[in-house]
């Protein structure tokens, strides 16, 4: 439980961000991917920890079916190993609590397009990785 809060001046806890995402696959009934999600953006994109954040997200071809990237189709079933290639035009933020700004100073690179899914539901939306990037920061 260490790794999930935080102790505070009054000796109460509070979730930390980690500890959201793991109530959020929990929640889901989604346990199952995990560690699956964590390995594959480790691997091929960004995934990002601290107290007030935790944000996971990889490279993709945004023509896939966004329920087919969330499972990993995209992936080589052998070793999960897939190389950057001009079909990857988007950010697939595959979870992110904490809002989004860190994302932008934390990717690798930028490209054309950022996903993701509203509470992991839903269609995908799609948008201008540096439109949404000028919203954020306001700029």
């Amino acid at each position: 439980m260490a790794a999930m809060v935080d102790e505070t001046d009054d000796n109460t806890f509070e979730i930390c961000a980690f500890g959201d995402m793991l109530q959020f696959y929990a929640y889901h009934e989604i346990t199952d991917w995990i560690w699956h999600h964590i390995d594959a953006c480790a691997r091929h994109g960004l995934v990002h920890s601290d107290k007030d954040t935790f944000m996971m997200a990889r490279p993709v071809d945004s023509s896939i079916p966004v329920d087919d990237l969330n499972a990993l189709l995209d992936l080589s079933s052998t070793d999960q190993k897939s190389e950057l290639t001009s079909k990857h035009d988007a950010w697939h933020i595959v979870y992110a609590s904490g809002g989004l700004t860190k994302f932008f100073d934390k990717a690798p690179y930028p490209l054309p397009k950022v996903m993701w899914q509203r509470d992991g539901s839903g269609p995908a939306r799609i948008h201008s990785f540096n439109n949404i990037k000028k919203r954020i920061h306001g700029k």
